[in-house]
């Protein structure tokens, strides 16, 4: 019963977090404000579903369910801390293509055709929109801008 209280709890947080980001990027540009506010509502709606979702279960964890609960936040916080390290080391678009290739040959134990071409298409589509279509420059990564600066001009 705790548990769930506690995950109700977070929705409303996170969702509360949602609103303040939705609410302020209503003061960017017109052209700033459309990520933002295309994952905004998209995340408020799923988070709200999730609420909802676990306002109605009636079913409580206890023991064993428990403490796999608890391993698999610590796992998603290792992973999340993982991600966040990669792209300061490597930048979005080769973190992206190393996070994206391990999880689908070896998490979902697709074939690496498959990976390389899952992997791929992502990466072109993100360069494509950001770069292209937004003209936003990503983080580059420091490795990427270390051996760039070792490069004759």
């Amino acid at each position: 019963m705790v548990q769930r209280r506690n995950e109700i709890l977070f929705g409303i947080f996170l969702a509360i977090t949602i609103l303040i980001f939705i609410g302020a990027s209503f003061f960017y540009s017109p052209k700033a404000r459309l990520v933002p506010l295309v994952i905004g509502f998209f995340s408020l709606v799923l988070v709200l579903y999730q609420i909802f979702t676990d306002l109605a279960a009636r079913k409580s964890r206890v023991g064993d369910e428990e403490l796999l609960s608890q391993s698999k936040v610590l796992s998603g916080f290792s992973f999340a801390a993982g991600c966040g390290i990669l792209v300061l080391l490597c930048g979005f678009f080769g973190s992206m293509g190393i996070i994206l290739m391990g999880l689908t040959r070896f998490w979902f134990r697709e074939s690496w055709l498959a990976s390389i071409t899952i992997t791929a298409s992502l990466l072109i589509f993100s360069y494509l929109l950001f770069t292209m279509i937004f003209a936003i420059d990503l983080y580059p990564g420091a490795i990427p801008s270390f051996v760039i600066s070792l490069l004759p001009e």
